[in-house]
Order: C-alpha cells, then sequence, then structure tokens
C-alpha cells in the first residue's frame, strides 16, 4: 500500500517532543511538512512519504529503497497470487535510482503525472492527467464522461 506518512520521522518527530508534530498529535493529525526549507539547517521537517524526505535526517539509501520495494512486491504477490508489472509511485514522484531497482525487481512500468514528475528513465511510463474533481473548476470532471 501506499501510506504517504514517514512513521520513521513522525514517531523520532514525537520522541523529540517537537511542539508543532506534538500538537498535530493531540488533534488526531498529521502534516506533509513545515518549517523552512533550508538544506543546511535541518530544521525542515517532513512526514511526505515513506520512502522518500525533504528532511536529511530521514532521507532513505538506495539499499532502504530496495527493501522498502521488495517489501511491496512481496505483498502484492502475497495477495494477489503473481507478481505485479506496473506500479504508481507515492505523491507521483520517484528520483533516478528508483528505475533500476523497480527493473531489477520485475517491473517493467510506471505510471506519473502528466508533467512527467514520477516518470523513469529505462521503464515504460504511463502517462495520466492529474486533478481532483473535488477541487477542480466545475465542469472538469463531467466533461471526462462526455467524451
Amino acid at each position: 500500500g501506499r501510506s504517504h506518512l514517514d512513521a520513521t520521522a513522525w514517531v523520532a518527530y514525537l520522541r523529540d517532543m517537537d511542539t508543532v508534530t506534538t500538537a498535530y498529535f493531540e488533534y488526531g493529525l498529521t502534516y506533509y511538512h513545515y518549517g523552512r526549507r533550508n538544506e543546511t539547517s535541518g530544521t525542515f521537517h517532513s512526514t511526505h512519504s515513506e520512502y522518500i524526505s525533504d528532511d536529511r535526517a530521514f532521507q532513505k539509501s538506495e539499499a532502504d529503497l530496495e527493501a522498502w520495494t521488495r517489501e511491496g512486491v512481496h505483498s502484492f504477490r502475497e495477495f494477489w497470487g503473481y507478481s505485479p508489472k506496473v506500479t504508481a509511485m507515492p505523491c507521483h514522484y520517484g528520483g533516478r535510482e528508483m528505475g533500476p531497482i523497480f527493473a531489477k525487481l520485475g517491473l517493467e512500468g510506471v505510471e506519473g503525472e502528466e508533467s512527467g514528475r514520477g516518470l523513469l528513465p529505462g521503464l515504460e511510463n504511463s502517462v495520466r492527467l492529474m486533478f481532483d474533481p473535488a477541487f477542480d473548476p466545475p465542469g472538469k470532471w463531467e466533461a471526462l464522461f462526455e467524451a
């Protein structure tokens, strides 16, 4: 599954008694990230995703990314009885290092955004139009069904 939450970072922020994270936790919420984005300060907090972090302290190595992907492929196979051939990246973004990892684990394609974000070199890529009908201008969602 795609959790869209870096539980490791979340728990670490709570253990450090980070005031913003604690306040969110007390209200039963999480967040994408907060703080000023500063590559050198390390004060940028991110729970963006389980596989990619905007907080340098929680960025994953290629070995971590491969283990994460291997676990996902294994879980898919256990549930469905066959191995996946395509995937969609959480947040529709993957670094260039993900292409070889996916290929090594038998994935042949990846879905990404219309902008090209999430499309990986070396793999077949499927592009889909990304929009949320709840937030886009009225009529855009209905127009899809009239085509």
